[in-house]
């Protein structure tokens, strides 16, 4: 056995001791430099992974401001076909100069992302036609804000544009998304990694230093014998201890600085007693500075409360095992947090021991990571979970989930119970296996065309249990679809044989019942077929009878009228249907009248008969004579009135024109009878036979009344001929200059008896009528002008053409005629005043005139100022006709 005398192992632990004092300090520097290297290197990446994150949200914003332009544009396309301001053109031009600059940036941001440049190449020509589009959607509106056809069809085109944009850039926002996912990754690993070299570096660097400062301090001992050589030597060692530490005291101040500034919050402290450093995001999330938490157990008892003494317990003897910490391990709840205001959080606490103090604990760094909005979402998850699987346990009906293709992942006990098998026998697809052979093949068939096109399956079929039963079940699936992805389907089954043994009876029922029906309905269509023929008889004959038919209800509206109704009336048949006759047709003591007989009626049936006056839609009021009729229902009860009324207007005014005609005639006559009467008497009785100028008197006076009589009967037959068309005009074509001429000359020896001076301005006219009609007409009005007008006064005739008419005047410089009496004179013995008759007039001459003007087609008319004179004028067609 070889063995080192005390003298040797000296020497070795010198060299050994000379070795470190060496090259200790270079060891820990190069290990401190590798650290730092390191340390920059993970920094580095650090930046380049926060650029890329910075590059990939550039691309979603630009992504997302795409979809909200292209809104924005279709909405100030809307607000200017809508409300025609020109600021919405303004903005649609901001939002298209907007897109362009976005997908020119979005172009930039993908270059060096080939899968993203193929999915840009498809969006930018879409994006492009989504513009154009637009631009000429607004172009037609200006031209033709009212062609709506071409809006329509540019909107739809619009809204696929839109989708297949919509699509693809979910495509890429997709890609970018995955993107943050990993950036964000890699940016947690690089942290990871630069606090483990940071703190791996610091640690051993320090324990080199601490090591090396005691073995100097061992080897100064040894050697104070020497201490007079080795002061100088001693000195530079105690210089470059000093630089060192110094160093070693920069690095810590850039630790703690590192640690303080980091994005996660971290602490140093010593185990659970002194916290050394609370960098500010710890402060930020917690709300509590150093200040308030000095040691570890403050912080426990703010944050946890009433459990912190549990939590110091569990840390007391963690902390005495040195073990790596984090919150996965703990035996008690140290996630669950709350802030100095009062704000629950949940954190995940990572803590690594470092090394131990001049007091004999340790040195320990903790870091945590707020993992509130996860935790609050899982909580919710799992809530959501057992309140489906509660519910899908309770529900009567069947629920099951399958993935795509169609194996069952999840049944629920009435799903058993439907499909007659285990949970077991159930997954998979050993559902299939318990549809009936019969049903098995359409079922397969229909859930396959479903599957292909995403949409809801719904199917009645048989499950055919082992021990021979059948159970008849109605089927629903629906695709359980997150972001375009099938993730698989869900789906109902609802046991439906009772409704199966309901529908067979309510089949048989109905059998039954349509033979009964077939029966009874050919029966009845008979009837019917009878009872229309009737009706048709019936309505045929309201229909066409040509007499006012109206059916009023109990509340006195209009139901029915027939179309002689409408016709007489000028009313259409929407115009009347429900409207209140005597509000419609009647007026003031007529409505009130007519309104107590219909009550009558309604009430007891009786008041067979009336007559009133409607009013017309024209405004003309025609006088009808009702025969009423009670309409009953099939209890008797009295539901309205049917009316069949006679137009009597005609028939009452040719009664009174009668009546009229009778009493001017008979005073007409017995007047100048009665004088003829009384002159012969004279003559014949011989009283005058000595006297013969007054016999002669009385022999004139006879004869002028005779003449009178002769003009009368003459006129009266006159005029009932040209009525009654007995006389056709012998219509040709004449000058007008000579027919006005020869009516002058037939009446100018009693103009100049009468000092009237007769005048005319006449233009030669053709004119197409009867010519002694026409001189006849002249001849009588200006007869008239010339009877009413006072000597020494001037009667003018005028001649004028239109287009389509000649128009005659003749006026005087008489009396006037009384405005009420303008249309009045043109009636049968209508004359001004009773003295007019006394000049010779027999009160036909202007209905004469009236008659031959209509007869071919013109109109007469007069105007007169009272005491200043009239003006007669008739117009006769210069076509023919």
């Amino acid at each position: 056995m070889i063995t080192s005398s005390p003298n040797e192992r000296d020497h070795h632990l010198q060299s050994l001791k000379a070795y470190m004092l060496k090259y200790g300090f270079g060891v820990a520097f190069l290990l401190l430099f590798g650290c730092g290297i390191a340390s920059y290197v993970s920094i580095q990446r650090l930046k380049e992974n926060r650029h890329s994150l910075v590059h990939t949200r550039a691309v979603i914003e630009n992504l997302q401001g795409i979809i909200g332009d292209i809104v924005d544009a279709e909405l100030g396309r809307r607000g200017q076909i809508i409300t025609e301001d020109p600021i919405f053109v303004l903005g649609i031009d901001t939002k298209i100069k907007g897109l362009r600059d976005r997908l020119k940036d979005l172009r930039q941001l993908i270059q060096d992302n080939p899968n993203q440049q193929k999915h840009f190449a498809i969006v930018e020509p879409l994006v492009n036609q989504r513009l154009e589009v637009l631009e000429k959607s607004l172009q037609l509106w200006q031209q033709n804000p009212k062609n709506t056809a071409n809006q329509v069809e540019l909107t739809y085109r619009a809204w696929q544009l839109r989708q297949e944009i919509e699509a693809k850039i979910a495509q890429m926002r997709k890609v970018e998304d995955q993107l943050i996912i990993v950036q964000s990754q890699a940016v947690e690993d690089n942290v990871q990694t630069t606090l483990i070299f940071v703190i791996l570096g610091s640690v051993t660097g320090f324990s080199l230093f601490v090591f090396i400062y005691l073995m100097l301090t061992q080897e100064v001992a040894i050697r104070k014998q020497a201490e007079l050589q080795l002061q100088q030597n001693n000195q530079d060692l105690e210089q470059k201890v000093e630089e060192r530490t110094a160093e070693l005291q920069t690095k810590e101040q850039l630790f703690r600085l590192a640690i303080f500034n980091a994005p996660l919050p971290i602490t140093l402290h010593i185990e659970n007693d002194e916290f050394l450093l609370v960098n500010q995001a710890w402060t930020d999330l917690s709300g509590y500075a150093i200040a308030d938490i000095p040691t570890v157990r403050d912080w426990t008892r703010q944050v946890y409360g009433e459990r912190h003494l549990e939590v110091d317990a569990f840390l007391q003897e963690f902390y005495a095992r040195s073990e790596h910490f984090n919150s996965d391990i703990a035996q008690v709840d140290t996630a669950q947090i709350i802030t100095k205001q009062g704000q629950r959080l949940f954190w995940d606490y990572y803590s690594a021991p470092l090394d131990i103090q001049p007091n004999g604990k340790r040195l320990w760094i903790s870091m945590a990571i707020d993992v509130t909005d996860r935790k609050l979402a899982e909580d919710a998850l799992r809530a959501s979970q057992r309140q489906y699987e509660t519910l899908a346990e309770v529900v009567p009906v069947g629920i099951f989930r399958a993935d795509l293709q169609g194996n069952s992942i999840y049944v629920n006990h009435r799903s058993c119970e439907i499909m007659g098998i285990s949970f077991a026998e159930a997954m998979g697809s050993g559902w299939a296996k318990s549809i009936h052979p019969e049903d098995r093949d359409r079922v397969f068939r229909q859930w396959h065309e479903a599957a292909t096109h995403r949409q809801k399956f719904y199917a009645e079929y048989r499950f055919l249990h082992p021990d021979g039963k059948i159970t008849w079940v109605v089927a629903q699936v629906i695709p359980e679809i997150e972001n375009d992805i099938m993730l698989g389907y869900v789906g109902t089954m609802t046991d439906i044989n009772l409704l199966k043994s309901v529908e067979k009876e309510l089949q048989d029922a109905k059998d039954e019942l349509e033979i009964r029906v077939a029966d009874r309905t050919a029966e009845l269509s008979q009837r019917q077929i009878e009872l229309e023929n009737l009706n048709r008889r019936w309505q045929s004959l309201l229909d066409n009878v040509r007499l006012l038919v109206i059916g009023i209800n109990h509340e006195g509206c209009i139901e029915y009228v027939n179309p002689f109704f409408l016709a007489e009336t000028g009313y259409t048949l929407d115009e009347v249907i429900g409207q209140d006759v005597f509000t419609l047709l009647l007026q003031g003591e007529q409505a009130k009248a007519s309104k107590l007989a219909f009550d009558e009626l309604i009430t007891s049936g009786e008041y067979p008969h009336f007559q009133n006056k409607i009013l017309t839609k024209a405004g003309e009021l025609l006088a009808i004579a009702w025969n009423n009729t009670a309409m009953r229902d099939s209890t008797g009860n009295i539901i309205g009135t049917l009316s069949i009324g006679e137009d009597i207007t005609d028939k009452l005014a040719v009664e009174k024109l009668k009546s009229e005609f009778i009493s001017v005639v008979s005073h007409e006559l017995r007047t100048p009878l009665s004088s003829i009467r009384g002159a012969l008497g004279l003559l014949a009785s011989g009283v005058l036979a000595n006297q013969p100028d007054t016999s002669q008197h009385m022999l004139n006076i006879a004869a002028s009344d005779t003449e009178r009589l002769v003009r009368l009967v003459n006129d009266i037959l006159d005029l009932e001929r040209l009525e009654s068309n007995i006389i056709n005009l012998d219509r040709q074509w004449w000058d007008t200059a000579e027919i006005c001429q020869q009516a002058i000359e037939t009446l100018q020896a009693i103009a100049e008896t009468s000092q009237v001076k007769l005048s005319s301005h006449v233009p030669s006219l053709q004119i197409f009528g009867d010519r002694d009609r026409l001189v006849q007409i002249l001849v009588n009005l200006l007869s008239n002008a010339v009877k009413f007008s006072p000597p020494q006064s001037e009667v003018l005739l005028t001649v004028e053409s239109s287009p389509h008419e000649i128009i005659f005047h003749i006026q005087d410089h008489g009396r006037g005629i009384p405005e009420q009496m303008l249309e009045k004179i043109f009636d049968r013995f209508s004359q001004v005043n009773g003295s007019d008759s006394r000049q010779g007039g027999t009160g036909l001459g202007l209905a004469i005139c009236r008659t031959i003007v209509k007869q071919h087609g013109g109109k007469i008319w007069a105007e007169s100022v009272w005491s200043e004179g009239s003006n007669f004028s008739f117009t006769i067609p210069n076509q023919i006709s």
